[in-house]
């Protein structure tokens, strides 16, 4: 997969799931969501997330680091085995290698602050998105925030008094699928506002149909303004 983003490994098996159940051939296929972090992602959702997996007959595995694939085979950083025959692997989020090479950062690029992108060797250096090192979930709303916030000091640095309004604050969707196999998916809502210490979470612990509808225009919109086609 090369899909990163925090909801990608469930919004998978879900997808999977609502295949095979369509297809009526679900319990033929045993489904094993393997995660290297203490519960899915984001957490303000896990528990939603976990609901919705026992419902659809799908097992979670946490706290475990795949660090092997084998021919059928993956070994977790533990020592545990887990044979496959189809896998569905999300790499480590990190940034490219060269920004180690180049003394910008480690696994990411450093920043001076959430809201100043540069680089604290480089005046002209800016970092964003996934590859900037910042307190915030790897996501397409976080990672669009920073290109802006970059952009104002770029902007700043040319001696341009406008600036893009801009605010570390998100409301996003992940897909859940169809537990009884619809083609039809549902989708649950959550947030986070982080110009507020601590930062406030929010979620419906709902899932519905409307919410996929809704990133799905949000999508299209967002495509829009990238691309302006």
């Amino acid at each position: 997969m090369v899909v990163k983003t925090k909801t990608a490994p469930t919004e998978t098996a879900l997808l999977i799931h609502t295949v095979l159940r369509h297809r009526g051939v679900r319990d033929r296929v045993r489904i094993i969501h393997v995660d290297a972090n203490d519960k899915t992602q984001p957490p303000v959702i896990a528990d939603v997330v976990k609901s919705i997996y026992d419902k659809a007959g799908i097992e979670l595995i946490t706290n475990q680091e795949i660090t092997e694939i084998g021919d059928g085979e993956v070994v977790t950083k533990s020592g545990e085995r887990y044979k496959y025959d189809v896998l569905a692997l999300l790499e480590p989020n990190r940034a490219p290698s060269f920004i180690k090479e180049a003394g910008l950062g480690t696994d990411w690029f450093e920043v001076r602050s959430p809201t100043d992108l540069r680089s604290p060797k480089f005046d002209d250096v800016y970092g964003a998105g996934d590859a900037a090192k910042l307190p915030y979930p790897k996501n397409q709303e976080i990672a669009f925030e920073s290109a802006l916030f970059a952009a104002n000091g770029i902007l700043s640095d040319l001696g341009v008094d406008e600036k893009v309004n801009v605010q570390y604050a998100f409301v996003g969707w992940a897909y859940v699928g169809n537990v009884d196999g619809r083609l039809e998916t549902n989708s649950v809502q959550f947030g986070f506002d982080y110009t507020q210490q601590p930062p406030k979470p929010m979620k419906d612990p709902e899932p519905k149909r409307d919410y996929t509808l809704q990133k799905d225009r949000w999508m299209q919109a967002y495509l829009s303004r990238l691309f302006s086609y």
